[in-house]
């Protein structure tokens, strides 16, 4: 009985935060190891019974002053109480240490479901503190629920405290030995507490996050399946698992953590089944949007995907179809195949030629985008090469050297073109449609055409000089490699010009054609004079109209010949700009557009942004920059 004394207040003093030292909790120990050495039962059950006991005296009297409590006041007790009870259960186990070893023996000679010294303690204080109480405590629990949903931080987060400590004890609770026993017991705290959270995320806008932040706080692994399965059955089952489908779609864009939560919740139930139905129609539709939307989805789904569904190959097989046909309509070049000309990983771009239906030839898509980029500097990529296998790698070799070898041949008219005012001076009109016809490797692409009016500015763009950098690139490259033809409606129906008929179009209505050179130069020559009559480039007598240099050409301004020092002036200040940009961003890294402009502006070298914008495109032409179109900001190239 001593012993029992000396063990009794040692526990006592540990729930007032009084911990035993370690020469006192050995010296315990040893006794307890001395009294258990004989008639080990026996001892059990008895050191049990005076357990109880104490156990039971010392709840009746903590509930008598809790009944004596203000109704507001009973929840922050009781949750100070409990968290006192994680350091008791520590010096219970120390204390307890032999005896936690016996205690299945007697289990197989007593019975199977004796408790531990924990779970003793947990039955008392369920049935002589918690029951008795448990009224108060549930009013008081419901309206911290509510208040998860006030405006007031400060509130919410205190609310959301006290509910974690509460029901992560109560689920231990729970869990003992005699709720155990107690199936029904057991079955009404599950059912209790999905009532509760039923009550109140039914009507919240992002009810499945929330709900599911709610279970993972307030659950212990050991519950976790059964009671998950009862709160989620509340909210889903077969009959309304649509229309929470369709919240999962929407969910993509809009909020992808309630979409992680959805897919938490029908796994859970065995329902997933439903979600990769409708991720099959997802793709399906995916293709009826623009070009933009397109890029954009595939992209958030792709990585949505990667997240939720890594080995699930039916949806993979899903996102590579839509993929494929993606690519083959030339959509997304430039976003989906980017990696393939990166210094760093080329597992996207190598992922994308997976894709090809035919594997053993490179996307014409993919590869036009890599002989871009070759053609305006870049290096091959070798880290991508090395992956491909078989014919394969030859011929990406093959057709890209032969981009590049045709992109360094220019004829004499294309050199010449160079200097003509329309290819210095004339911006493309966006609202100019042309036809465009390739039989390289660019995909080829039908676009509507208007009148004949538009063929001036028209050829401007077709030689590739044009506002989005990216378009241009792609047309510079065109233009060099003399793979195109451009077609345009004229009164005699739809006309056709190739490189040299274009370019001679042009160099004559400038003055820098005759009528002779056409026909020397030119094959089909009747048929750009012809059209040189419509344009009113020719006179009457088939004579070339000389066209001032400062006057408007179809509606197109040419600027004004400027002074050597005004030029100078210029180019003074464009390397002006450019030094303090580079000088910047080395510091920097990266810069947002918007910022890096405000900042040249502030130098007073350029106010206006026209000005300083081609000086932007031409530091990232020479790979001084790196332009990151979704971020809006520039990077420094090191």
């Amino acid at each position: 009985m001593q012993l029992y004394d000396q063990i009794w207040s040692v526990l006592l003093k540990s729930l007032t935060g009084e911990n035993p030292s370690i020469e006192l909790i050995l010296r315990l120990n040893s006794a307890m190891s001395t009294v258990l050495s004989t008639n080990i039962t026996g001892r059990v059950l008895q050191l049990y019974k005076l357990l109880e006991t104490s156990f039971t005296e010392f709840f009746k009297k903590v509930l008598e002053q809790f009944l004596k409590l203000d109704t507001k006041k009973v929840l922050p007790s009781y949750v100070r109480l409990i968290q006192k009870f994680d350091p008791f259960f520590i010096v219970m186990k120390q204390i307890f240490y032999n005896l936690n070893r016996v205690i299945p023996l007697v289990q197989e000679q007593y019975f199977k479901q004796f408790p531990t010294p924990k779970e003793l303690f947990l039955s008392v204080f369920r049935a002589d503190f918690y029951t008795p109480l448990k009224p108060q405590l549930e009013v008081q629990i419901s309206k911290a629920v509510g208040r998860l949903s006030s405006l007031d931080v400060h509130v919410k987060e205190k609310a959301e405290n006290v509910l974690n400590i509460y029901y992560k004890f109560y689920w231990v609770m729970v869990n003992v030995s005699g709720y155990k026993k107690y199936s029904s017991e057991f079955k009404e705290a599950v059912s209790t507490y999905t009532a509760l959270v039923v009550s109140h995320f039914k009507e919240q806008k992002t009810w499945a996050h929330d709900l599911i932040q709610f279970v993972d706080n307030t659950l212990i692994d050991d519950v976790r399946e059964r009671v998950e399965k009862s709160v989620f059955g509340a909210f889903f089952n077969e009959s309304n698992a649509d229309q929470h489908v369709a919240l999962f779609v929407n969910s993509f864009k809009d909020d992808v953590k309630i979409a992680r939560a959805l897919i938490r919740c029908f796994t859970t139930l065995n329902l997933q089944s439903h979600l990769l139905v409708e991720l099959k129609n997802v793709f399906e539709k995916l293709l009826q949007k623009d070009e933009k939307s397109i890029v954009n989805t595939y992209s958030t789904i792709k990585a949505f995907i990667k997240e939720n569904y890594p080995t699930n190959d039916e949806i993979f097989q899903c996102l590579k179809s839509a993929a494929n046909v993606l690519l083959s309509k030339g959509f997304g070049v430039k976003e989906i195949s980017i990696e393939v000309m990166g210094n760093e990983e080329s597992a996207l771009a190598f992922e994308l030629y997976e894709l090809c239906e035919i594997k053993d030839q490179m996307h014409t898509s993919l590869l036009s985008y890599i002989g871009v980029a070759l053609v305006n500097g870049k290096g091959v990529p070798q880290h991508f090469l090395s992956k491909l296998k078989g014919t394969s790698s030859s011929q990406f070799i093959h057709r890209t050297a032969k981009m590049l070898e045709d992109s360094k041949k220019s004829d004499d008219l294309s050199k010449e073109f160079m200097n003509t005012q329309y290819y210095k001076c004339l911006i493309f009109k966006p609202e100019v449609h042309v036809l465009v016809v390739t039989h390289h490797v660019w995909p080829i692409s039908y676009v509507n055409v208007l009148p004949l009016d538009a063929l001036r500015p028209a050829i401007v763009m077709f030689v590739g000089f044009y506002h989005k950098k990216f378009e241009r690139t792609v047309l510079r490259f065109l233009h060099k490699s003399s793979v195109y033809q451009i077609q345009f409606e004229g009164s005699k129906g739809i006309y056709t010009l190739n490189h040299t008929q274009a370019v001679a179009l042009i160099l004559a209505t400038e003055g820098m054609l005759t009528k002779e050179n056409i026909n020397l130069k030119v094959p089909q020559s009747d048929g750009v004079i012809d059209l040189l009559v419509k344009l009113g480039v020719l006179d009457v007598k088939h004579q070339i109209v000389q066209i001032d240099k400062d006057t408007n050409i179809s509606g197109i301004k040419i600027p004004k010949k400027k002074e050597e020092d005004e030029k100078k002036e210029m180019k003074d200040n464009t390397l002006a700009i450019m030094a303090h940009v580079v000088k910047l961003l080395k510091k920097e890294k990266k810069c947002a557009k918007k910022v890096l402009i405000t900042d040249i502006q502030a130098t007073g070298l350029a106010t206006e942004t026209k000005i300083i914008q081609p000086v932007l495109d031409e530091l990232v032409m020479k790979d001084y920059l790196e332009y990151k179109q979704n971020e809006d900001v520039y990077e420094y190239i090191a």
